[in-house]
């Protein structure tokens, strides 16, 4: 499991709930002082066919991991509804400011999703 979040949790959401980006950062200069053939080695692999091919075996290795935990005693994956993934939606649009109160439980503010007990 990557991160051992296994060894930490036993609780785990079957939603992409993330995003990772993929930036490859040069300065101008740098870029300007590349060869010509350089400079078309770069402009072939800035593109989405290239993006995909970089995050597939990452989201690839998310889905096995999932799997696995689905196997594993003492682990519980949780889909989400669609009313659920719209609340946790609504909570990342807002910049995560409404992260905690996104649920509330007997007076008490909560980071789990509204409709779990």
């Amino acid at each position: 499991m990557l991160f051992g979040i296994d060894k930490v949790t036993k609780y785990h959401l079957e939603a992409a709930l993330y995003s990772t980006g993929f930036v490859w950062v040069m300065n101008k200069r740098a870029y300007a002082a590349m060869s010509t053939l350089q400079q078309n080695v770069i402009d072939a692999h800035c593109n989405r066919e290239w993006a995909e091919k970089i995050a597939a075996p990452w989201a690839d290795f998310e889905h096995m991991g999932i799997a696995k935990l689905k196997t594993e005693p003492g682990h519980e994956v949780n889909a989400l509804t669609n009313t659920q993934l719209d609340q946790w939606k609504s909570c990342g649009r807002s910049g995560g400011a409404n992260v905690v109160c996104c649920g509330e439980q007997g007076g008490k503010q909560s980071r789990r999703s509204p409709d779990r007990p």
